[in-house]
C-alpha cells in the first residue's frame, strides 16, 4: 500500500500564497487585455479610416487618368 503524501504547514502556507499570487495576476491579465482590445480596435479603425480617405479616391482618380 502506497502512503499519501503528507503536507507540511510550510508546504501549505505556500500553496495558499500562489493561490493569491495567482488571482492578482488573472486579475491584471483582464485588465490587461481590455486595453489591448481597445488599442486593436483603434488601429483596425485608423487603417480602415485610411483605406477610405485616401486610397479609395486615390485609386479613383487615378483610374479615372487612363
Amino acid at each position: 500500500m502506497i502512503p499519501e503524501p503528507t503536507q507540511s504547514k510550510e508546504m501549505k502556507a505556500a500553496i495558499a500564497y500562489l493561490e493569491v499570487e495567482v488571482a492578482e495576476i488573472k486579475a491584471e491579465v483582464k485588465s490587461w487585455s481590455r486595453w489591448l482590445l481597445l488599442v486593436a480596435g483603434t488601429i483596425i479603425a485608423t487603417t480602415w479610416l485610411t483605406v477610405i480617405i485616401l486610397v479609395i479616391p486615390l485609386g479613383f482618380v487615378l483610374w479615372k487618368q487612363i
